[in-house]
């Protein structure tokens, strides 16, 4: 289970690298339009064909898209220093990362995801163990109760081993009896098995139990991996509009056809949008294994710590 936690943050970390890595380059290139948007407004306004309003409103977007870059830039770092001790490297360490293909699974419906969680989650392994311990606690608890008997037996021979002076006069002699040391009361005992009892049925309600929060965590990490990729597929196309909006206003204002305030308000929209598909992105890809490690198998274990019986109760 720490193994699978380590695999998660390292791929946490590993998808925000990537993102900060997009978006730096993304609020460059967002700085450098509304540089050149604020350039073309100042000489728009020197030849009285745009206000003083107009100019400001472009220098503060000018302003944000360069704090919004230093912020990435200061996010990444950060996030770098995480990922190599993540690793085991120096915290200076520097990575070359390449951004992967998007994990995407088959997911199988709940109760399949469901019986391959319980074939392989090694919490729900521990307690079917703990459970097998306990029904074994309540054999041991029952042998108390039987009485504590010995078997004895004397083997004695009788008369003269000189067979040809007593012919005839020999005989053997086998004694057999049963001796105990049992207290009929037995009060310790019948306590004990109480507690055992009680035991056992704790074990048994905790597997019933484990098998509940598994299914329920299965149906919510399905959910959330669904609900990803949905909002992964939104903000592919909300940016591709976004983008398109820009691309169209900008020209418009340099052709002379739109005002300054279209173009503004469309790179807002822009950077929005770009911002919430990286988001999408990242999360997308974190959900997938998230998934993986909800159904156990994230990490493949040896054959012998797994469940040994895939129990099933309905949620």
């Amino acid at each position: 289970e720490q193994k699978a936690g380590l695999i998660i943050s390292v791929v946490e970390n590993f998808e925000q690298l990537i993102r900060f890595g997009r978006k730096i380059r993304a609020d460059e290139a967002s700085f450098q339009r509304m540089d050149k948007l604020y350039r073309l407004t100042r000489a728009r306004e020197q030849q009285g064909r745009a206000t003083r309003v107009d100019t400001l409103r472009v220098e503060l977007q000018r302003g944000q898209a360069l704090s919004r870059l230093e912020t990435s830039r200061e996010r990444l770092s950060f996030t770098q220093r995480d990922f190599a001790e993540l690793l085991g490297f120096a915290p200076d360490a520097l990575f070359a990362l390449e951004p992967p293909p998007l994990l995407e699974l088959a997911v199988p419906d709940n109760e399949e995801a469901l019986r391959i969680a319980l074939s392989n989650r090694l919490d729900y392994a521990q307690a079917q163990q703990d459970e097998a311990d306990r029904a074994r606690g309540v054999r041991i608890a029952r042998r108390g109760l039987l009485p504590d008997l010995s078997l004895n037996t004397r083997y004695e021979k009788v008369g003269d081993n000189d067979l040809e002076d007593n012919p005839g006069f020999e005989e053997n002699l086998w004694t057999v009896g049963v001796s105990g040391d049992t207290d009929l009361n037995q009060t310790r005992e019948r306590v004990q098995l109480g507690q055992a009892l009680v035991n056992e049925e704790a074990a048994r309600e905790t597997v019933r139990i484990r098998e509940l929060t598994i299914a329920r965590e299965i149906q919510q990490q399905s959910s959330a991996y669904q609900r990803a990729l949905g909002d992964l597929r939104i903000g592919e196309r909300n940016f591709t509009l976004a983008a398109s909006r820009a691309r169209l206003a900008r020209r418009l204002f340099e052709l002379g056809r739109g005002d300054n305030f279209s173009v503004t308000d469309a790179e807002e929209a822009l950077t929005k949008a770009e911002d919430e598909l990286l988001t999408a992105r990242a999360e997308a890809s974190v959900s997938g294994y998230k998934l993986m490690r909800t159904m156990g198998t994230l990490v493949q274990f040896p054959e012998d710590l797994k469940p040994q019986t895939a129990m099933r109760t309905s949620p």
